[in-house]
């Protein structure tokens, strides 16, 4: 795997994370759909990037595909942060 192409990504998930934040604004917990969105999108990115170039879109998906789910998880948490604290209390009272 090259890891020059998971560094080369990382702009184009975090553009996508934008879009997605934007189609659903208005829809409550959507965290799922939202990052469903995000990897089918690079997903579907990469598939004509690499069919064109040298084929094995299917393996190379497979390896990106953990990275790239981990990635996003990793700028929403730093975009997204989550106080604990306040979501229990919010919960609670």
């Amino acid at each position: 795997m090259n890891l020059a192409m998971i560094f080369r990504l990382i702009p184009m998930v975090i553009k996508l994370m934008a879009l997605a934040e934007q189609a659903f604004d208005s829809v409550p917990d959507s965290g799922a759909d939202k990052k469903r969105m995000v990897l089918e999108a690079v997903k579907a990115v990469l598939g004509v990037v690499i069919d064109v170039s040298s084929g094995g879109q299917a393996e190379t998906w497979k390896t990106l595909e953990p990275i790239i789910s981990k990635l996003i998880d990793l700028v929403c948490d730093f975009l997204f942060p989550h106080d604990d604290e306040t979501d229990e209390q919010e919960i609670v009272g």
